[in-house]
């Protein structure tokens, strides 16, 4: 029976020097990816992605603002809801391929050509919310939509615009076309 433990307590050191062995090799081999040029490649290219990603939201919001000015009108059509969501879809061939009046629409990025559509640089489609705004000191003359745009990041979750989510907000400025004043001219 002396026999029997001696041998038990040594394959229980046996195996806890292996098993401290195998986690110094995963530490290393992973000490090894992360200062890997694959590896940092990668992180670079994410942050253009990212980058790039920003710069596409402010690119659209500009876009609705140029659209608003040109046509005097909105790109979409307020279901007169105080909040609602647009389909960025929907707002790419209102926006990009409609014939401009007065002012030149900038071209869209390839991607967006490729896809028929306002995505991101993982090829999602950007998510607009419009919230109406009262400013009580503006009248009635113009109305403002702030537009929360974002797009799904990194981890291609719609994170509702949280955790590694893009998010842009803007305010859109939308002068209405109020009624002509009838006025009697006295003969």
């Amino acid at each position: 029976m002396a026999v029997e433990q001696v041998t038990t307590k040594n394959t229980t050191k046996i195996k806890i020097r292996i098993a401290f062995i195998l986690f110094c090799g995963a530490l290393l081999i992973l000490g090894a990816f992360w200062s890997s040029e694959a590896y940092l490649a990668r992180r670079n290219i994410e942050s253009y992605a990212v980058i790039n990603t920003r710069n596409d939201i402010e690119l659209f919001a500009n876009a609705i603002k140029i659209y608003i000015q040109d046509k005097d009108k909105l790109p979409f059509i307020p279901p007169g809801d105080k909040e609602f969501i647009i389909k960025a879809k929907s707002l790419y061939p209102v926006l990009f391929k409609s014939k401009m009046v007065s002012m030149e629409m900038p071209d869209p990025p390839p991607h967006w050509k490729a896809a028929e559509n306002i995505v991101d640089r993982w090829n999602n489609e950007l998510n607009v919310i419009a919230r109406e705004k009262v400013i009580p000191e503006a009248g009635d003359s113009v109305k403002y939509y702030l537009l929360t745009i974002w797009s799904n990041g990194p981890n291609q979750v719609n994170d509702n615009g949280e955790k590694d989510d893009i998010v842009g907000t803007y305010l859109i400025e939308y002068w209405v076309d109020l009624p002509a004043i009838k006025t009697k001219i006295k003969k």
